[in-house]
């Protein structure tokens, strides 16, 4: 694996994952220093990341907590820990990160994961997502 670096000229794209808001927030009430845990497909989105790397998943875990809440934003701790297949030989991936929820607009508005296949050491991929509201598809040139 590259790590892959730089910036993403996405416009034109379907830029659309799949239950990003809902899928990685808790569906009960937390508070801070909680934890929640996510597997399988209700981490359909984020699988779909690694997958495009030709990465065949088996079992996938995430495990969120809720480190920091102001009435502005909640920042949420991410550790995936995911097993498969890639290049016909068993593999771990590793990734740590975080996301912030903009509670205003009720969004997450960034998400970050860095890691890599377990063993290799130091980071070999990094996922990095910035968003924010806009008012209309012209918003979108921005």
């Amino acid at each position: 694996m590259k790590r892959i670096a730089g910036e993403a000229d996405v416009r034109g794209a379907n830029f659309l994952i799949e239950g990003f808001d809902t899928g990685l927030l808790p569906l009960d009430p937390v508070r801070e220093g909680d934890y929640w845990q996510l597997e399988g497909n209700r981490l359909g989105g984020l699988n779909a990341f690694i997958e495009a790397m030709q990465f065949k998943i088996e079992k996938n875990k995430l495990t969120c907590q809720l480190s920091r809440v102001t009435p502005a934003e909640a920042e949420i701790s991410l550790e995936w820990r995911i097993s498969g297949e890639l290049q016909d030989a068993a593999a771990v991936l590793v990734f740590s990160g975080e996301l912030r929820f903009d509670r205003s607009v009720g969004m997450i508005s960034s998400f970050s994961l860095k890691g890599g296949r377990e063993g290799r050491g130091g980071t070999q991929i990094e996922i990095s997502i910035d968003r924010r509201p806009v008012e209309g598809w012209l918003d979108l040139e921005k």
